[in-house]
């Protein structure tokens, strides 16, 4: 683990795989009653009173340093070097105290809406995915030398009574330090996460904090221990295929040499087998490579080449597809959301038992939201080591040289927990789209149209599909639908 990205997808697998854990996170609130501050107040308008929470915090902490299963998280230096040397002097510190917000707010929210779980906190408004929660006053605080003890018995109780689910998520400031590691002690197999205030637009409708708000400082901001805020620096190699469009090439070069997060490395597979020439004007250099093929392999050399990228990520584009200038940004960014294969035009299949689609998301359904898909194509963004998977659950590439990439790659992910999705299309950005719709109708629908144009494509995309579901296993949404 190497940033506070990194560490929150360690707890989100943890709370995929029902594995216990509990996480606080004491920042500078926590500090300032650590060291005795009294009569601060906080944005959430709590202050500090008396030595009793002085003596509680710290002893709570004392006890979460030691038990195996409670992470505490603290700030980077960057963030106050002055809390995270105190903390890290006295504590065992294992990760952020940032790390459900910035950055990892919107990854954890997006994670979250699938979820079920109970919730302790202050906020009433209602939400389909908490089970049940305990309204605890945010002021509480205030008065815990006469609260605590009705507070910490409350709270025990009503966590015993709620044995049908693992996970709890807890937003009570300072006290959640204090609750958490008991109710660890008390239930070794279940999860307690302090999330703080990242919650508060689901709770309580709306957040006072900075950390949720896309023009904030804060809001892309990543922690590293050992770097600091530098930014997440992504490097993407893109794969072009040529065929039958020299009309096409030079545009969508253009369109990828253009984006806001450069491509490291540009490949084009040049398939000459059908006397169409090759632009002269084109050559290699430094950052682009041109492999000839004089035999038709049909779909899948692009992602054969792809193994020899020296990037960790890798975007492969059809000959029809001019992306947008934020494409490669958009994926990069919606990866370090879910994780998972990515496309521009994404299908969700409406039959479990034959070749029919339901809808489409993408280029030609715009949306601000991430849609979890079937399946994906005309852009394809992934990390190049995933790539493996498609070799080891595809269908026959001999026989169907011309479809069933994209519906293998997807299953051949499935053995492994990853899913495939589709980035946001927001209709007022045509930047964000990995296709531009305009030219994705012209280009997609003209005379050298792809095979989902032609009048057999239908019986050898249900083969592939048939293939893939009798044969690998290939898992569809329709499956999960009672």
């Amino acid at each position: 683990m190497t940033d506070s990205v990194d560490h929150l997808y360690f707890f989100l697998k943890k709370i995929e795989t029902g594995e216990p854990f509990g996480l606080i996170r004491p920042n500078d609130g926590e500090y300032m009653i650590l060291k005795g501050i009294e009569n601060f107040q906080q944005i959430d308008g709590w202050s500090s009173h008396g030595s009793m929470i002085t003596h509680d915090l710290h002893n709570a902490l004392m006890k979460a340093s030691k038990q195996d299963t409670v992470f505490i998280g603290t700030c980077c230096p960057e963030c106050n070097p002055e809390i995270c040397k105190y903390m890290s002097t006295m504590y065992r510190i294992r990760t952020y105290g940032n790390i459900v917000c910035n950055r990892n707010h919107r990854i954890l929210m997006h994670h979250l809406k699938t979820k079920k779980f109970y919730y302790i906190g202050s906020g009433t408004k209602p939400r389909d995915n908490i089970i049940d929660r305990l309204v605890i006053d945010p002021l509480l605080i205030n008065n815990w030398d006469t609260e605590k003890g009705e507070f910490m018995r409350k709270s025990i109780e009503w966590v015993e009574k709620c044995n049908d689910s693992k996970l709890f998520l807890i937003s009570a400031g300072p006290l959640a330090k204090i609750l958490i590691p008991e109710l660890v002690e008390r239930y070794p197999t279940k999860q307690f996460m302090d999330v703080g205030s990242a919650l508060d637009e689901w709770c309580k409708g709306s957040s006072n904090r900075g950390f949720v708000n896309p023009g904030s400082v804060y809001y892309n901001q990543v922690c590293s221990f050992t770097t600091g805020h530098k930014p997440r620096e992504y490097a993407v190699t893109c794969v072009l295929n040529f065929y039958k469009r020299p009309y096409t090439i030079h545009e969508q070069l253009n369109a990828i040499r253009n984006q806001t997060i450069q491509p490291k490395k540009i490949i084009i597979w040049v398939n000459e087998t059908e006397g169409v020439k090759f632009p002269d004007d084109i050559t290699s250099d430094s950052t682009l490579t041109i492999v000839r093929s004089s035999e038709n392999f049909g779909v899948w050399p692009r992602f054969a080449i792809s193994q020899f990228a020296e990037t960790p990520y890798v975007c492969v584009f059809d000959d029809d597809t001019i992306p947008g200038r934020k494409w490669l940004q958009n994926c990069c960014e919606t990866m370090d959301t879910v994780n998972g294969l990515l496309g521009t035009i994404g299908v969700v299949f409406n039959n479990a038992d034959h070749y029919s689609m339901k809808c489409r998301h993408g280029w030609d359904a715009p949306s601000t939201e991430i849609h979890e898909v079937d399946t994906v194509g005309h852009s394809w963004f992934f990390k190049r080591e995933w790539l493996q998977c498609l070799w080891q659950f595809h269908t026959d590439p001999v026989k169907l040289l011309k479809c069933g990439e994209d519906m293998s790659f997807t299953c051949g992910l499935q053995k492994v927990g990853i899913k495939t999705y589709v980035p946001p299309h927001p209709p007022h950005d045509l930047e964000m789209f990995g296709s531009h719709p305009q030219k994705a109708w012209s280009y997609g629908t003209d005379k050298n149209a792809a095979i989902s144009m032609q009048q057999y494509a239908m019986p050898i995309f249900s083969e592939a599909f048939m293939n893939l579901r009798k044969n690998h296993g290939f898992k569809i949404l329709a499956d999960n639908v009672v």
